[in-house]
């Protein structure tokens, strides 16, 4: 089972439409709210090299702790992260079909 693990702050926007995303694509996923821990946001951020919330990282297999976790990104590679999926998803679903034909 996959998780996704989202660093953010209250008052960002691209926060909130992130975890309206991951709702929407009905992803389970991890907030942690940075509000009142900027030394640990900035330590964050410099392992992923992104200064910027929300922080987004996937866990692929939640069973599996000791796995490294993938940096998705911000909001706009979520974005593409779902859109090449789905793609991928729909270009499979036309093979098998086309293939059982």
């Amino acid at each position: 089972m996959r998780v996704f693990q989202m660093y953010t702050k209250t008052d960002c926007q691209y926060c909130k439409h992130a975890i309206s995303l991951l709702r929407k694509e009905e992803e389970r996923f991890v907030v942690t709210v940075m509000d009142f821990a900027p030394e640990v946001l900035d330590n964050i951020a410099t392992r992923v090299g992104q200064n910027t919330v929300p922080i987004i990282l996937l866990k692929e297999d939640f069973s599996d702790m000791t796995k490294e976790d993938t940096f998705i990104g911000g909001f706009q590679e979520l974005e593409e992260f779902f859109d090449k999926e789905n793609k991928a998803r729909k270009a499979k679903e036309k093979y098998e079909k086309n293939k059982g034909e």
